[in-house]
């Protein structure tokens, strides 16, 4: 704390983090939003290779998820089976 006070004359904390932004997609918002819409199956370790080829950059898993929730497009799979969807399965099951 000492040197925080000489250095700076207050006992004011840093501010942290990198300040967000995701630096490496931010000019890619579109394009992922746009591929989100046209490939909605695809897992995110799929979405990042597909990102890394197509712009020849090393881009981390966390950094593709934190750019898709940012645009509000979580993309969480469904844990449902698909045939518990089924609305004779679904009944029989609430009986």
């Amino acid at each position: 704390m000492v040197i925080l006070k000489r250095q700076t004359g207050g006992l004011e904390p840093r501010r942290q983090g990198d300040r967000g932004g995701y630096r490496k997609l931010a000019c890619l918002r579109n394009w992922i939003a746009v591929r989100m819409t046209a490939k909605p199956d695809l897992t995110l370790d799929d979405r990042v290779l597909e990102t890394a080829n197509a712009h020849q950059i090393n881009v981390e898993r966390v950094s593709v998820w934190r750019a898709l929730r940012s645009l509000g497009l979580t993309h969480k799979k469904d844990l449902q089976a698909i045939g518990q969807k089924q609305p004779e399965v679904r009944q029989a099951r609430y009986i």
